[in-house]
């Protein structure tokens, strides 16, 4: 898959080859734990459901293709969970 991803990637021009990473870094950032939780409690507040989806990765690639302003949201919400330990 890495090297697939790697293939796309150095089809792009250099700007948008950075774009893409950073995003493709992004997502690998939130893609624990902590990232589930944020995404749950943003997505319940903007009822969005998540059943059926099987784990993180699905749940930020359907953010990120849907919802791309969720992921934003879940990227501010997860530091607030690491520093409260989960509690709000």
């Amino acid at each position: 898959m890495v090297q697939s991803i790697k293939a796309l990637l150095s089809d792009l021009p250099d700007g948008r080859q950075d774009e893409v990473t950073s995003e493709l870094e992004l997502l690998g950032e939130l893609a624990d734990d902590t990232g589930m939780l944020g995404a749950e409690q943003v997505c319940a507040g903007s009822e969005i459901s998540l059943e059926g989806f099987d784990g993180i990765e699905d749940v930020l690639m359907m953010l990120a293709t849907q919802r791309p302003a969720m992921i934003n949201k879940v990227q501010v919400q997860v530091p607030l969970l690491q520093r409260t330990g989960g509690k709000q």
